[in-house]
C-alpha cells in the first residue's frame, strides 16, 4: 500500500471567538487561527486537500489576514510544487476558507460529496455567509456519494455535522493513519476532552458525535481544521 507524506500549507489567519470553534467553550476568548490546506504525496501522486480562502478584501470574512507568502501557490512553491502539477483536489467541504482557490489548479480534478453540493445550493440563512456561492460553482466537480476508496493509501469518509457533506481524509503513512478532519473538528483540545467538543458552527450536533465515533475507529492521529499546533511541524509524519 502507498505510504504518503503530508505537508500543511499555511494560508492566512482568521480571528474567531473560541465558542465558534468549540461549542459553548469560553465565548469571551478570541483565537488567532490558521487557515490550512494540505499537500499529500507518495512520491508519485500530487494531491491537495482544500484550497483555502480568497485574498482578504477588508469586508467579508473578517477579521482575516493573509500575507503574500501565505497564498496557496506560494506555499506550494516553497515545497517545490507548481499549481499546475496538482492532479487531484479533495475538498473536505465548500466553506469559503476551504474552497476559494480552485481556479489556480487548471489540471486538477475536484472531489466533493454530493450532500455538500446540495446544501451549498440552499443553506439555511445562518449558514449562507459560510459559502462563496458564485465562486463555488465555477468549478466542475467529481461528485462522491458516501465513503470512497480514493486511491491506494487514501480513503474519504463522509463525516457530517459541521456541514451535511463534510468528509474526512484518511491518509496512510509510515507511522499510521492520519485523519484530516476539515472543520468537523477545529482544535485538538476538543478531541482530547471528555466528552469531545463539537465545532461551534454545525448543521447537526448529533451527526457531529456520530462522525467523531466513526473517525476514532479508523484513525491513529487527528489533524483538526484550524489547530495552530499543526504548523509546529513542516510535514507529517515528523
Amino acid at each position: 500500500m502507498s505510504k504518503f507524506t503530508l505537508y500543511p500549507l499555511h494560508l492566512g489567519v482568521i480571528t474567531r471567538r473560541k465558542s465558534e470553534m468549540a461549542y459553548n467553550l469560553d465565548p469571551e476568548i478570541f483565537l488567532d487561527l490558521p487557515v490550512i490546506a494540505w499537500y499529500l504525496t507518495d512520491g508519485k501522486q500530487k494531491i491537495l486537500v482544500d484550497t483555502g480562502g480568497s485574498a482578504p478584501d477588508g469586508v467579508r470574512f473578517m477579521p482575516y489576514t493573509q500575507s503574500e507568502d501565505q497564498k496557496i501557490d506560494k506555499q506550494l512553491l516553497k515545497i517545490g510544487v507548481k499549481p499546475e502539477e496538482i492532479e487531484s483536489v479533495i475538498l473536505t467541504h465548500l466553506h469559503w476558507d476551504h474552497a476559494s482557490n480552485n481556479q489556480l489548479f487548471p489540471n486538477a480534478k475536484f472531489y466533493v460529496q454530493k450532500a455538500e453540493l446540495q446544501y451549498a445550493v440552499a443553506p439555511i440563512p445562518l449558514h449562507i455567509k459560510s459559502y462563496d456561492l458564485p465562486l463555488i460553482f465555477q468549478t466542475k466537480y467529481e461528485v462522491l456519494e458516501g465513503d470512497t476508496q480514493f486511491t491506494d493509501g487514501i480513503e474519504l469518509i463522509l463525516t457530517p455535522g459541521h456541514s451535511p457533506g463534510s468528509q474526512t481524509v484518511l491518509v496512510d503513512t509510515e507511522k499510521g493513519i492520519y485523519a484530516l478532519t476539515g472543520d468537523l473538528l477545529n482544535l485538538i483540545e476538543c478531541w482530547n476532552r471528555t466528552p469531545k467538543v463539537a465545532n461551534g458552527w454545525h448543521t447537526d450536533l448529533v451527526d457531529c458525535y456520530k462522525s467523531f465515533d466513526k473517525v476514532a475507529k479508523r484513525a491513529d492521529f487527528i489533524l483538526p481544521g484550524h489547530e495552530p499546533g499543526i504548523l509546529d511541524h513542516p510535514q507529517y509524519p515528523y
